[in-house]
């Protein structure tokens, strides 16, 4: 083999290595991450009492928006809608009555999920309340980014 055919082995092999590593260690961050995400480590780190925390971590859990719970009602809600759509003679009442169903899943999720992040800040200190803000405002920033 000659130099330069060794060298973009050598080359080839090393960012394959690397584009390996990448990968491996995105899932073994998801993999140990804690279960519920940034919002449930924040009220595991936080002073609060350890029965006030369970509390929290399991009304936060019960109201995102993104539970498998949820995600599963949201999804045949959907499933309804394109039925809807799709169908022969198109219902505009039934539409409307659908789209209106969705929506109301999503309020309730919503509304959940704030009553849990005012449960927490009332109860945390001036300074964990400044974290909250920051690690909100990543989240926010980082939801704004992904696409549908």
């Amino acid at each position: 083999m000659s130099r330069t055919l060794k060298v973009m082995f050598i080359a080839s092999l090393l960012l394959n290595l690397l584009v390996v590593g990448v990968i491996a260690g995105h899932f073994a961050k998801r993999a140990l991450s804690p279960p519920g995400g940034p919002m449930v480590a924040f009220i595991e780190q936080s002073s609060l009492p350890m029965q006030q925390k369970q509390a929290l971590v399991e009304s936060f859990q019960a109201s995102v928006p993104f539970s498998k719970r949820n995600r599963a009602q949201m999804r045949e809600e959907h499933r309804k809608v394109i039925a809807i759509l799709e169908d022969e003679s198109f219902d505009a009442e039934a539409f409307q009555t659908q789209l209106a169903t969705v929506r109301a899943l999503r309020q309730r999720s919503m509304n959940g999920l704030e009553e849990s992040l005012v449960g927490l800040a009332a109860n945390i200190s001036h300074e964990e309340r400044k974290a909250l803000a920051h690690m909100l405002k990543r989240m926010h920033r980082k939801m704004g980014r992904m696409k549908p």
